[in-house]
């Protein structure tokens, strides 16, 4: 099974907003967080990406 999340911009968005983005989602999947809310809607929390 896949989920199939993303979080995107525009292209002309600074380097320090995509940088932003991208440690956002990896603190979240890092944090457990992703996992945890996988869990919680009834899915598993391996479907968390590597």
């Amino acid at each position: 099974m896949q989920i199939q999340q993303a979080v995107g911009t525009t292209l002309t968005r600074t380097p320090a907003t995509v940088q932003f983005l991208t440690d956002v989602v990896d603190e979240l999947e890092a944090s457990g967080f992703v996992a945890d809310s996988l869990t919680r809607s009834g899915q598993t929390a391996d479907l968390v990406a590597p």
